[in-house]
């Protein structure tokens, strides 16, 4: 004897709404496992650094480490037009370029992997030559030709720097001279946090879940 198949049974307009529900639900808890990026500023003009190095010059540390957003930047010194490696921490920025002796190669590292979106800076006087500047990873220029022209928010040639944590990346003053001047004011950058799942993630895709399973299990039923 054949047995009766089974008629599939329409849901009704509230089993409909609690599925729709335990969907929502579930992917709530989804969205909150993914990544979430932040932007953030690390100000040169603060005077606010940590000496890493001394050069013996009052004021020009050999390396310096500035820290935003819980980022820490190391600045190091390697070569100078006069004198010992050193940086030119002030109120105006960090001085390249040549002029007064100031830095014209340096190294920066981070201790987080973030990208660098852009940097500020202040021009030199009428009587100095704006600095230009390539970036270098591994010797090779990744960026070339950024000028301290005073723009704000400027965009880096060839697009944003993706640093890896640990990483020295090389700057490199390409007109540098006794003449050429100027301010690295900030550098912008985006920190990509790794996926950590919010307070209630969980409790959101097990509700959601439940929801669905409590469903299927009174269609069953009722079938």
């Amino acid at each position: 004897m054949d047995r009766p198949k089974a008629i599939p049974r329409t849901l009704s307009d509230s089993e409909k709404g609690m599925t729709m529900k335990s969907w929502a639900l579930a992917c709530v808890g989804l969205m909150c496992w993914s990544a979430a990026a932040s932007a953030a500023t690390v100000d040169l003009t603060d005077e606010v650094f940590a000496v890493v190095t001394p050069s013996g010059q009052p004021n020009q540390p050999e390396a310096l480490a500035e820290t935003s957003d819980g980022v820490t930047f190391t600045f190091v010194a390697l070569n100078n037009q006069v004198g010992a490696n050193r940086m030119f921490p002030s109120s105006d920025g960090l001085r390249i370029g040549g002029g007064g002796g100031s830095t014209i190669e340096f190294s920066l590292m981070s201790d987080t992997d973030v990208t660098l979106d852009s940097f500020s800076s202040t021009a030199p006087s009428a009587s100095l030559t704006t600095t230009v500047f390539d970036i270098l990873s591994g010797g090779n220029a990744i960026s070339s030709g950024n000028a301290t022209d005073g723009t704000a928010d400027q965009a880096f040639d060839n697009g944003p720097i993706t640093m890896t944590a640990g990483t020295a990346y090389g700057f490199t003053i390409t007109n540098a001279s006794a003449l050429t001047s100027g301010h690295l004011t900030a550098f912008e950058f985006t920190v990509t946090a790794a996926p950590v799942p919010l307070p209630g993630a969980g409790l959101a895709m097990l509700a959601g879940l439940g929801g669905l399973t409590t469903v299927a299990a009174k269609r069953r039923r009722d079938a």
